[in-house]
């Protein structure tokens, strides 16, 4: 299974508890919201789902993939210190939204549409080999440790 992707911009700040509230809310397999200015290309984030999906079905390690992807994609082995590495924060103001459930894609739409709109990619390249190297080294640490 792929992942759907899709970019927004905040529009209003001072909306992040409202925006990842939904987090909690999402019925499909997966979810996530990523700060887009943290992305250093679109293969890292399709490689680490496909990861996190298939550790989290063998492994057992974790409640959500969503957890086991954000340590993947940060190259950090705790969830707080991947959430705070990659995760949305007051500051960000353009979003990726990696999700499995078209349905869950559009509750949130509903939900936030007063401090988002969804746009194009930002210019997040689909691979930028010198810093996949760096990110999938550092996914293949946190890997070990899971």
């Amino acid at each position: 299974m792929q992942p759907e992707i899709r970019f927004a911009n905040i529009l209003k700040a001072g909306h992040l508890e409202e925006i990842t509230s939904f987090l909690k809310d999402a019925t499909g397999d997966f979810f996530s919201i990523l700060d887009a200015s943290k992305i250093r290309s679109l293969e890292q984030v399709f490689i680490c789902f496909d990861r996190a999906m298939k550790l989290f079905r063998n492994t057992g390690k974790a409640r959500k993939p969503e957890s086991i992807f954000l340590m993947l994609l940060s190259g950090r082995n705790q969830i707080n210190k991947a959430q705070m590495e990659i995760g949305i924060s007051e500051q960000s103001s353009n979003i990726i939204i990696v999700y499995s459930s078209k349905i869950d894609l559009d509750k949130f739409i509903a939900r936030t549409g007063n401090y988002l709109r969804i746009s194009e990619n930002p210019g997040i390249p689909e691979i930028d080999a010198e810093s996949d190297q760096i990110i999938f080294s550092n996914m293949a640490r946190v890997q070990i440790d899971l």
